[in-house]
């Protein structure tokens, strides 16, 4: 099993990935904000590493960390989404001080994302505008008793 970290992590936490798989950072370090294209995309270097990386993911084997760069843990995951569909990761817990395994699967992303606009309640408010009373709602937060991320 291959662990697949953005960039190189902190050494206190290799140690609980390393449990996982042998341990391979897709990238050496963070993309600073100068490295960005004028558009705003990443430096080629950098997605030339992920694609390699992507390609050789073994789906239901090797895992990603979910920590780091988040700027690159975010085209790393887009990458792994469109390549396989869906794939493993790792969450560092703190209270236990060790990581988890999670599952990503991009179409149940895409069915639920499809299931939530299906249930917004009708409110007056055109598509693509923002209400104010929409954020927060059960038509954004459909599961029971969940009031966002980290409640």
């Amino acid at each position: 099993m291959t662990v697949y970290t953005v960039h190189v992590l902190r050494d206190d936490h290799a140690a609980n990935m390393a449990d996982w798989g042998n341990v391979v950072p897709v990238n050496h370090r963070f993309i600073f904000p100068d490295e960005l294209a004028v558009d705003g995309s990443l430096p080629p270097a950098f997605i030339n590493n992920m694609e390699r990386c992507a390609r050789n993911f073994r789906q239901g084997v090797d895992y990603v960390v979910l920590s780091g760069d988040q700027l690159q843990l975010a085209a790393f995951c887009s990458i792994l989404s469109h390549r396989h569909g869906w794939y493993n990761v790792l969450k560092f817990e703190r209270r236990e001080q060790a990581y988890f395994p999670a599952l990503v699967r991009s179409y149940d992303l895409v069915r639920g994302a499809r299931d939530v606009v299906e249930e917004k309640p009708q409110t007056g408010v055109k598509d693509g505008e923002i209400s104010s009373e929409g954020r927060g709602s059960e038509a954004y937060y459909p599961r029971k008793n969940y009031h966002g991320p980290d409640t």
